[in-house]
C-alpha cells in the first residue's frame, strides 16, 4: 500500500463522546499516529449507544467504534500531578494536541495554551468547546440540542408550518454541531500545520461548535444583516424560498429545482406544457420566486400521480433538472449509487464484530484512507506507550493503576 497521506504526524488527543474523537479520526485514517486519553472511567461515547442487540457495554458502543478507529488509546487521569506529567512527556515529541475542556478547567490545570507551549514550541494546539475560548459564554455548558438552538440554526426546523405557535422548533437528527466542530478542527489544524512548514512555530486553533453552524443559515444571516429581512417557518410565507419544501409523491417525497429559467423551461417541457407554466407570473425568475404559493400546489398536483422512482427518471434523467427523492437512512444505506461507489464500509471489531459505517468522504489515488485498526478497549495500549513511549517500567504503571492514574 502507499504511504499514507499523514504518515509521520503525531497527534494526542485529550477529549471526549464527539467533536475531538471526530478531529482526530480523520487523521488517523490518513496515517496520522493518534494518541488517545481518556480518563480511568473512559470517554462517555462508550456508555452512548447504539449498541448491538440493545445491550449497553463499555466495550460495544457502536458510535465510540466508529469515531475511534486507527488510534492507539490509554487512560490518564490528567487531574492528578503524575497524570499531567505523563500527559506534559507525551506533548514534548508530539505534533498535534487535539483537546475538547472548558477552558476555566484547562487553566487550572495548567494546561492550557500559555502554560504548555513552553514544553514544545512548534505544538499546535487545537481546542474545541462548546462556545470558544473567549467571550462572555466560553465556560457555560451545551448539549447538542443547546448548540443547534443557540445559534439560530433550530429557528426553521420544522419549517412550512400554518401555526407556529402550536409547533415550536425542532433540533434536526444527529449531532451535526460536534461532527461539523470535528472536521472544521481537523481542516484549520492541517492548515496550522502548513503554516509551521514555514514559520517554525506553533500556535493555538480556537473551534467553538457554534460557529460551524452558523455557515449553515449563512444566507438567513446575510439577509438579515444587509436587508433586515427575518426568515419565517410559516407555510404561506417560507414558500417563497424555493427549494425548502418537497412535492408528495404516490410513495413519499421529492424535491426539485424550478426557479431557475434553464430548469423551468425544462420542467416545463417534463411537464407536457399545461396552460398554467405560460402564465405571466411564472415566466421569470424573480417572478416565480415570488408567487411559490402559487406555483408549488400547481407542481404537486403532478407529482402525487407518480413514485418517487418514475418522478426521478422524468425529472433528472429525462429533464436534467436537479432533483432526488427524500431518503430514509434506509434508502441511503441501500441505495445503488452509494453501494457502487464504496460509501459505507465494513468495519471488524473484536468484540463487536463486523458492523457498517460511514467510510471516508473523500477519495485519494496515491495516498489512500485506511481505518487500520478498530478503536481501542479502555487502556488497551498503557504498557505500549508508558513503558515504550516514556520509558516507564512496568512497575510504574501498576503503580499508577493502583493509584487510580491510568
Amino acid at each position: 500500500m502507499a504511504e499514507s497521506a499523514l504518515s509521520g504526524l503525531k497527534v494526542v488527543e485529550l477529549g471526549d463522546f464527539i467533536a475531538a474523537p471526530y478531529c482526530t479520526k480523520l487523521m488517523a485514517d490518513l496515517g496520522a499516529e493518534v494518541i488517545k486519553i481518556e480518563p480511568p472511567a473512559g470517554d462517555s461515547a462508550r456508555r452512548y449507544g447504539p449498541f448491538p442487540n440493545d445491550e449497553p457495554h463499555p466495550e460495544k458502543s457502536l458510535l465510540f467504534a466508529y469515531l475511534n478507529t486507527s488510534k492507539k488509546g490509554i487512560t490518564l487521569d490528567v487531574k492528578t500531578p503524575l497524570g499531567r506529567k505523563a500527559l506534559k512527556e507525551l506533548l514534548k515529541d508530539a505534533d498535534v494536541l487535539v483537546e475538547a475542556n472548558p477552558p476555566r478547567v484547562m487553566e487550572e490545570l495548567g494546561l492550557d495554551y500559555n502554560s504548555i507551549k513552553g514544553i514544545n514550541p512548534e505544538l499546535i494546539v487545537t481546542s474545541i468547546t462548546a462556545f470558544g475560548q473567549t467571550g462572555p459564554y466560553r465556560d457555560y455548558k451545551a448539549t447538542e440540542l443547546v448548540s443547534f438552538h443557540i445559534g439560530g440554526l433550530g429557528y426553521g426546523t420544522p419549517g412550512e408550518i400554518e401555526e407556529p405557535d402550536t409547533h415550536p422548533p425542532l433540533k434536526a437528527a444527529g449531532h451535526q454541531g460536534n461532527f461539523q466542530a470535528g472536521i472544521t478542527a481537523a481542516s484549520s489544524t492541517m492548515c496550522a500545520l502548513f503554516a509551521r512548514e514555514f514559520s517554525g512555530e506553533g500556535q493555538h486553533i480556537d473551534v467553538s461548535i457554534q460557529e460551524p453552524l452558523l455557515s449553515a443559515i449563512a444566507s438567513d444571516i446575510i439577509a438579515h444583516t444587509n436587508r433586515n429581512e427575518t426568515p419565517t417557518r410559516i407555510a404561506a410565507l417560507a414558500l417563497r424560498v424555493p427549494g425548502r419544501k418537497p412535492f408528495i409523491a404516490k410513495d413519499g417525497y421529492v424535491t426539485l429545482t424550478m426557479v431557475q429559467d434553464h430548469f423551468w423551461e425544462s420542467l416545463k417541457g417534463v411537464l407536457g406544457h399545461p396552460e398554467w407554466t405560460e402564465l405571466d407570473i411564472f415566466n421569470e425568475r424573480e417572478s416565480r420566486r415570488d408567487n411559490m404559493d402559487a406555483l408549488y400546489p400547481l407542481v404537486e398536483e403532478w407529482t402525487q400521480q407518480y413514485t418517487m422512482e418514475e418522478l426521478y427518471q422524468k425529472l433528472q434523467v429525462e429533464g436534467h433538472i436537479p432533483s432526488s427523492p427524500v431518503h430514509a437512512v434506509e434508502d441511503v444505506v441501500n441505495h445503488p449509487h452509494f453501494v457502487e461507489r464504496g460509501t459505507f464500509v465494513d468495519m471488524e471489531h473484536p468484540q463487536i464484530g463486523e458492523f457498517k459505517s460511514p467510510g471516508p468522504a473523500y477519495r485519494f489515488t496515491e495516498t489512500p484512507w485506511d481505518a487500520s485498526s478498530p478503536a481501542p478497549s479502555l487502556g488497551q495500549h498503557n504498557e505500549e506507550v508508558l513503558c515504550g513511549k516514556l520509558g516507564y517500567s512496568k512497575d510504574d504503571v501498576a503503580r499508577m493503576r493502583q493509584m487510580g492514574v491510568i
